[in-house]
């Protein structure tokens, strides 16, 4: 997975920078409505007409990302193709949201509630009232702590891998110095040197709780897997009280900073039992099985891995039979490693992140799985 920050000081410099301009407004929906805003010239350029999202009775604007359009259009029950269809049409598309919403509206008596969450003067997510606040900045200080920590401890120093901030997500990748095995195959007949290490993983927009994952990272090749979830931490929470005086509420983390503090200690605990050598060693056997179960048709089993994990297209199932064909490892572990190695080379670290995912469900699948994958006609 590649990184958009060069170092875990950069990413939480951006993380304190996007806490400082984020702004969260909980509203009824009777206060939420999408306008049209004419394109304008200045000079020899012009822009084109945009859909704008007003909050509240202020007349306060914001622009749209694409992630918010997507979570307005499925909570309105439009289907996304239609939805980004009718854009082009004058007001079609603002007239439409806004009567859906007016209907949902006066169904609930004007009870039904959203949350926006806007940054940088953008709104990003159409959320549940029920969404509970864990921001990326409140997740990785308490982690960090943790794992500085963890440091002093046998085996606990580690080094940071991967530091990746997007849109969607956080992706933080980071490996145990003193927690290496190695792994034997027809490419590598002395072993390849393997290191075990955590992922962190967290959304802000509603697209997954904060995640620790086991972590595998080949020193060779520098691909990396991520394996099962440690500890999840799902963003819902309760509904604040009917009997709140304003309408429009503006939210802050100072609310949630105490449910923050009482992580460390938790996430301390995980983090101790995920670098035990048995946990590690489990993960080493798994892969090591992978190198016995060769593949005779190389073309056939990419081709059926290519229907069974829709992230990688038909493009990428070129690369990754490339890649397993020229890594001299037909097996099951050059296939993993072959999905890994796609996952270095695209440019968003969300595919990555997935891509990390399905090479690791590869080279750990069982036998019986793995046969039906292997399958050719």
């Amino acid at each position: 997975m590649v990184s958009t920050h060069t170092s875990l000081d950069n990413l939480i410099a951006e993380l304190q920078r996007q806490n400082a301009a984020k702004l969260d407004l909980k509203a009824p929906l009777s206060q939420i409505q999408m306008v049209r805003q004419k394109g304008r010239t200045v000079g020899p350029k012009s822009s084109k007409p945009e859909d704008r999202l007003r909050v509240g009775g202020d007349g306060r604007q914001f622009a749209i990302e694409n992630l918010f359009h997507g979570q307005l259009a499925e909570y309105l029950g439009i289907p996304k193709a239609f939805y980004d269809r009718i854009a082009g049409f004058d007001d079609l598309r603002s007239v439409t949201v806004n009567t859906i919403m007016r209907g949902i509206s006066e169904a609930s008596r004007d009870h039904e509630k959203r949350l926006v969450r806007t940054l940088d003067g953008s709104a990003r997510a159409f959320l549940s009232d029920r969404y509970k606040f864990r921001d990326h900045l409140f997740m990785v200080t308490p982690t960090i702590e943790a794992l500085d920590k963890l440091a002093s401890k046998k085996d606990g120093e580690y080094t940071v891998q991967v530091n990746s901030l997007t849109q969607r997500r956080m992706h933080i990748e980071l490996l145990f110095n003193n927690l290496s095995r190695t792994v034997k195959s027809p490419a590598f007949p002395k072993g390849e040197k393997v290191y075990y290490g955590v992922a962190l993983l967290n959304s802000e927009v509603g697209l997954g709780a904060y995640d620790i994952r086991s972590f595998l990272w080949w020193q060779w090749c520098s691909n990396g897997a991520i394996a099962e979830s440690l500890i999840r931490q799902y963003h819902v929470g309760k509904r604040d009280n009917d009997d709140e005086d304003t309408e429009l509420q503006i939210l802050s983390d100072k609310t949630i900073s105490l449910e923050m503090k009482a992580m460390q200690s938790k996430v301390y605990d995980i983090l101790m039992d995920a670098i035990s050598s048995k946990r590690f060693d489990e993960h080493v056997e798994k892969i090591r099985e992978s190198v016995e179960d060769e593949i005779d048709h190389p073309i056939a089993v990419v081709e059926n891995v290519t229907k069974r994990f829709p992230v990688i297209t038909n493009a990428d199932s070129t690369k990754v039979l490339d890649t397993l064909i020229k890594g001299k490892n037909n097996n099951r572990y050059g296939l993993g490693n072959a999905i890994t190695r796609l996952a270095q080379e695209v440019e968003d670290p969300d595919k990555g992140f997935e891509l990390e995912k399905v090479g690791y469900e590869i080279l750990s699948m069982g036998k019986r799985e793995w046969e039906k994958l292997a399958v050719t006609n």
